[in-house]
């Protein structure tokens, strides 16, 4: 069964005439130069907020190792609602669209500017369990803490005496 960002990348290779190229963050940012100019595919987790400009928007995608931000205009955001950060995860989002390098538009970023984007799963609030090693650790914690207290209560009274 496909993906369905992979079949974004499949309908868009169809349809358009330009190639396109589907690349971790790690690829882009390296080899920056030779992608400069080219449509690629990037999927990501939305992290960060969504950062309205006119009738675009900023958005970072994050892909497990870097972030790169993507300008998206607002017709394309479609049902991006949830980002990522602590206590929840974004909505991971595939992305179509130029790769810019140094992007003269955006003050020299490197920068994404969307084409096509389809929104691959939604974020979800993450559950946080309190493992058993934390239930250790702050028992230990408050051991030592009220063997502290004593200590310095039994020193403070006895140079009162």
């Amino acid at each position: 069964m496909m993906k369905k960002g992979m079949v974004l990348v499949i309908f868009c290779c169809f349809f358009s005439a330009v190639p396109v190229f589907a690349f971790a963050s790690e690829n882009l940012i390296s080899e920056a130069a030779m992608f400069d100019g080219s449509t690629v595919s990037y999927t990501g987790e939305a992290v960060g907020p969504i950062l309205p400009r006119g009738d675009f928007s900023w958005i970072s995608l994050h892909d497990g190792k870097n972030a790169i931000s993507c300008w998206i205009p607002k017709s394309l955001l479609g049902d991006i609602r949830r980002t990522g950060g602590y206590g929840r995860k974004g909505d991971v989002v595939a992305v179509i669209g130029t790769f810019h390098r140094s992007c003269p538009e955006h003050g020299g970023a490197l920068d994404i500017h969307a084409k096509y984007v389809m929104l691959e799963s939604p974020g979800a609030a993450l559950p946080e369990y309190l493992g058993t090693a934390k239930i250790v650790m702050s028992a230990v914690s408050l051991g030592v803490l009220i063997c502290l207290m004593i200590v310095h209560a039994f020193l403070a009274r006895r140079k009162k005496i």
